[in-house]
């Protein structure tokens, strides 16, 4: 192993996120198995490990993780409880090729926003890791290596009307997750908590 595989088995990928509960991601399993279908070139995530990324923060030390949960508790504990609705599908594009596919919100925005803010905020006062990339609110289901043909993309569209017709219960969010990023070989990532972190009851 050289020394870059040692730091980054050192370093893990770490990120602020909301977790999507088991009975969203059984329901969301059969839309990421059609995309599966449609092309080799779409590759979904992993139906367990759904979620909405607050704040990416990439590989981080060790030693910096106590900070960081640190900045999540205190973030947490001033946001109150709030409920989100999934909507419709929707795509990342670098040019004329989709390169992320996701779910956007019917009701959360805003508050999955003020989460981003606020972790930023608090991020960049102790001096840890952040993301300063613009935030849209997304659930991510597959991502997109090379480019899709008509036939695809009509397929991926049909998908699309099959989820604007599907029925999503709104779901509360109680809590924040520090998670990280495990690498899966041949297959797509693993996405675990770390620790929950649970919000202001209101």
């Amino acid at each position: 192993m050289g020394h870059g595989d040692a730091h980054r088995r050192m370093n893990p990928t770490l990120f602020f996120a909301v977790r999507l509960p088991a009975s969203s991601c059984a329901q969301l399993e059969p839309y990421l198995a059609g995309l599966a279908g449609i092309s080799p070139a779409i590759r979904p995530v992993r139906a367990d490990g759904l979620h909405l990324t607050l704040q990416f923060l990439g590989r981080v030390p060790p030693e910096s993780v106590a900070a960081l949960l640190t900045v999540g508790v205190a973030v947490a504990s001033d946001r109150p409880r709030f409920t989100i609705e999934l909507g419709e599908l929707g795509s990342f594009e670098s040019g004329h090729r989709p390169t992320v596919i996701w779910i956007g919100l019917r009701r959360g925005a805003d508050e999955l926003a003020g989460l981003n803010r606020e972790l930023g905020t608090r991020l960049a006062a102790a001096r840890l890791p952040q993301d300063r990339r613009g935030f849209r609110p997304h659930l991510t289901l597959a991502r997109v290596k090379g480019e899709l043909g008509e036939t695809a993309f009509a397929q991926v569209a049909g998908l699309g009307a099959r989820l604007r017709a599907a029925e999503f219960e709104p779901l509360p969010v109680t809590e924040i997750h520090l998670m990280e990023s495990e690498p899966v070989p041949g297959e797509p990532n693993r996405y675990r908590s770390r620790e929950a972190l649970a919000l202001r009851l209101l």
